[in-house]
Parts: C-alpha cells; sequence; structure tokens
C-alpha cells in the first residue's frame, strides 16, 4: 500500500509567503477551475491538462547562467521540523544528491535545461519574505503530515500547489510554488526508499500525476513505480525516461 498522497489541492501560502491580492481574492474562482479540469491522456506519466494545470510555472522557461539561480531556474530549500529525526544539513545534503548529484538518474537540466535546480541552503523560514516569495520549491520534513496530507498520522507525503498565475505564452494557469512534505517513515528515509519517494513528489511539481486506478501500470513510471504503488514495471528510485519525456511535453504546452 501507498505512503503517497500525492497532489493534493492547492492550500492558501504558509506563513512567510505571500500572495499577490489578486490569488488571496480569487482562491474561491481558481479552486472552481480545479473541479473542471479536463481527463489526463493515457501516456507515459499523464498529465494535467485543461486551463489550470499542476505544475510550476518556471518550468517552461530557461535562464542562462553559469553561477548560480537565474530568473527561470528552479530554487529550492529545505526545512525540518522538530517532529523530524533528520538534522538540517542531513535532509539537504540528501536532497540535494538525490535532485541534482546523480547525473541521469535525477531532474536536473531535464529539457535543455529548463528545469534547473538550485539549493537555497539554509531553512526555507529563515529568509525573509521578499527572499523566499524567490523559492519555487518547499521540502518539508516531520514525523507527521496528516493534517496537510490526510491520512493516519505519519503515512502519507504529500506535494501542495500554491500561487497561482496566468501564463499567456501558454494559455492556461500554473503555480508559482510547490510545497512537497516527507514524512520520516517513507520521504524522510535516507536511502533509496527515500530518493524514490523525493522524486515522485518533485514529479508533481513537473506536472506528472498519480495512478488513476489501482493496478494503473501502464508505462514504467516513478509515479506508480513500486516504492510508492507497488507497479513492478519500474522498481527504480529514479524518473523513467518516460517520466522525462512527459515532463518535456508539459513544458512545451502539449
Amino acid at each position: 500500500m501507498t505512503s503517497d498522497r500525492g497532489h493534493r489541492a492547492p492550500r492558501a501560502p504558509r506563513e512567510g509567503r505571500f500572495a499577490p491580492l489578486w490569488t488571496r481574492l480569487g482562491w474561491a474562482a481558481v479552486m472552481a477551475l480545479l473541479a473542471a479540469l479536463l481527463a489526463p491522456a493515457a501516456q507515459a506519466s499523464h498529465h494535467h491538462t485543461g486551463s489550470t494545470q499542476s505544475h510550476l510555472h518556471n518550468m517552461h522557461y530557461n535562464t542562462v547562467n553559469s553561477g548560480g539561480p537565474g530568473t527561470y531556474d528552479e530554487q529550492y530549500c529545505g526545512q525540518v521540523h522538530s517532529s523530524s529525526y533528520l538534522t538540517h544539513s542531513q535532509a539537504t545534503n540528501f536532497l540535494q544528491n538525490t535532485l541534482t548529484g546523480q547525473g541521469d538518474r535525477d531532474w536536473d537540466g531535464t529539457g535543455d535545461y529548463r528545469i534547473d535546480m538550485w539549493l537555497a541552503p539554509n531553512p526555507c523560514t529563515s529568509y525573509p519574505s521578499a527572499e523566499r516569495a524567490g523559492i519555487e520549491m518547499e521540502y518539508h520534513y516531520a514525523a507527521d503530515w496528516s493534517g496537510v496530507c490526510g491520512g493516519s498520522y505519519g503515512y502519507y507525503n504529500c506535494a501542495v500547489d500554491q500561487n497561482p498565475v496566468y501564463n499567456s505564452a501558454y494559455g492556461h494557469t500554473d503555480y508559482r510554488w510547490n510545497v512537497i512534505y516527507l514524512v520520516d517513515s517513507s520521504g524522510g528515509q535516507l536511502d533509496n526508499r527515500g530518493r524514490a519517494f523525493i522524486n515522485h513528489e518533485t514529479g508533481h511539481s513537473w506536472g506528472l500525476l498519480d495512478p488513476r486506478w489501482d493496478g494503473d501500470c501502464h508505462t514504467p513510471s516513478i509515479m506508480h513505480g513500486s516504492y510508492t504503488y507497488g507497479c513492478t514495471n519500474w522498481q527504480n528510485w529514479w524518473p523513467s525516461s518516460y517520466d522525462y519525456n512527459s515532463v518535456v511535453t508539459v513544458m512545451n504546452g502539449v
């Protein structure tokens, strides 16, 4: 049985991150749009389509740079909460190694570096609001996230979209921020199981979806592999070639 709760409905920004006024006033309208999402096509790792799409805004673009994060790159930070067994350095070192240190087995560089990931080294909540607003992805570690992800104590990991923005170049609404919640028992483990859940939840940041039903194992994918949803056609902790291809499809607005 999976310990991934997958993509959760958007929530208001966490304390210290402030969305524009139009976002806060229009939240009910955004939720209505989400309810009307079109059914995803049955392809590799299926993804959100329609007028509101659950993926990060910046993944459509890239910034040419050599020494640090650019305007359209993806910065991420880690936050270890008091209930977790991890230290900040343990969590962020493992996170960075998983996301950017695995060569052709990580997300970094996908789509000619339209995904270009840079670690913000300090705890997420330590940054001033204006600086934190420029960090697209947050990874929060704790013993339990049932208050966010649902389910029983300490079981589910999940990813939550925040701060919708209309993308005029692609004709849909996507999101400035994604917050990933990892529980110690699975996503917070410093082993291949932990890597699998990090990559799975990060896949939601790029618009990839969970299986549509039990046994939805149509192609090999980190989104429904053996670590998360028990599909035996993908037993690895890293994304599959189908996952990378699906993410590029999302980038291209298809």
